[in-house]
């Protein structure tokens, strides 16, 4: 079964990216499988 996490803050510079990149790296460390999107729309 998959499972969404999403990681948001309104304000920018609040380290979004590294801290998703950061779960996603230890995720797979783990043997999940990740997939990370990051989207600055």
């Amino acid at each position: 079964m998959a499972k969404t996490i999403a990681i948001t803050n309104k304000k920018s510079g609040v380290a979004k990216t590294i801290t998703a990149a950061t779960m996603s790296y230890l995720l797979t460390k783990m043997g999940y499988k990740a997939l990370l999107i990051d989207y600055d729309g």
